[in-house]
């Protein structure tokens, strides 16, 4: 189908595309069109605040190009200007980061006007211009993008641009906080989001309950191949990781799974030393009885904390959790089931001796 006006493809996906990386969703900008047209056309608009619309086909997001003006605080003030006369530069020129603020249009001709193709070549991250302060969020953007990027380094100019927007940080929402962190420990390099936080001085509010330069160290010493979003964890003492993540508004599941990696991780990975008792208690606290796809979580992140091999832990849990035993139910059966428990669990510590 045909879209009103002129389409680009702008954000991420040029980025990932110039550096042969897998490309995920797909962002479009349309020049010179206005609402009507794009819903005469069969797109469906989401959202309020911004003019972005569904394609109907491929569901990729097509927003027409923008211009923001900030009038008020937070992240909802902004005062949108998405007239058909808005050029694809002037929309270009709002986004954070010079190799986020490059597009490709339908001949595939490269159209950079912040040298993002440079910074790229560079290695460089960099912001696009002054706009960047109005939304302190951005500083936690730039944060991640160096756990994503761990080659790049931090243009000096940006890096003292963060600094400067450090006493507004108290005014971002914790979800969207959260949300930054989050993505932030899921890439290749996390102990790089707290390098940036440490250099930045951007501690305060968010990340103040314990030292974010110490957490980089560690991290970074401790991190192998591949990824693990809760290693933060393994650093932080139970309440700090309480704390902190409470602060952030995290999902509860998330909390829990955290809570737990950080107060028992270390007797799990180190399960011969321990006792029937303490063994059993562990299980039973990180939900291997109730909720055995949580503690399943748990050992998947103990495992690449701790880089143990807790395959026996999976083998004797699925044996504790089909014992059966003949009471009836109540307080009879939930003491003769503990007494079986904690034999099978003596037995399988004697073997692993």
């Amino acid at each position: 189908m045909k879209v009103p006006g002129s389409t680009f493809l702008v954000g991420g996906a040029v980025r990932d595309l110039l550096l042969q990386r897998p490309i995920g969703d797909r962002d479009w900008v349309v020049v010179g069109a206005t609402e009507k047209k794009m819903l005469r056309a069969g797109f469906t608009q989401v959202g309020k605040a911004f003019p972005v619309f569904l394609h109907p086909q491929t569901q990729e997001e097509f927003a027409l190009a923008r211009t923001e003006t900030k009038i008020g605080k937070g992240h909802t003030g902004f005062e949108v200007n998405a007239d058909r006369e808005v050029k694809l530069e002037e929309d270009l020129a709002r986004r954070d980061l010079t190799i986020n603020a490059i597009a490709v249009d339908d001949h595939n001709q490269v159209i950079d006007p912040f040298k993002g193709v440079q910074d790229l070549e560079n290695r460089v991250i960099r912001h696009v211009s002054d706009a960047f302060r109005e939304d302190p969020l951005r500083c936690f953007r730039v944060a991640r993008f160096a756990a994503t990027f761990p080659e790049y380094t931090i243009a000096e100019e940006t890096l003292d641009l963060l600094n400067e927007m450090a006493d507004e940080l108290h005014e971002l929402p914790a979800e969207r906080v959260w949300q930054e962190f989050s993505k932030a420990m899921q890439q290749v390099a996390p102990e790089n989001f707290f390098k940036t936080i440490h250099e930045a001085g951007l501690e305060n509010p968010w990340f103040s309950d314990f030292d974010v330069a110490q957490m980089s160290s560690a991290m970074g010493n401790a991190r192998k191949e591949g990824t693990n979003e809760m290693l933060f964890s393994w650093y932080l003492e139970p309440d700090q990781v309480t704390t902190f993540l409470s602060k952030l508004k995290t999902p509860n599941r998330v909390l829990r799974v955290a809570t737990c990696v950080s107060r028992y991780g270390k007797i799990l990975q180190k399960y011969r030393d321990q006792t029937p008792q303490v063994l059993f208690e562990t299980f039973s606290r990180c939900e291997c009885f109730r909720d055995h796809s949580m503690y399943l979580n748990v050992l998947d992140y103990v495992e690449k904390c701790g880089q143990s091999d807790l395959r026996d832990m999976r083998d004797l849990t699925e044996e504790l959790r089909h014992i059966k035993v003949q009471a009836p139910e109540g307080p009879e059966y939930g003491k003769l089931l503990e007494q079986q428990r904690l034999h099978r669990i003596g037995l399988f510590l004697q073997s692993s001796h």
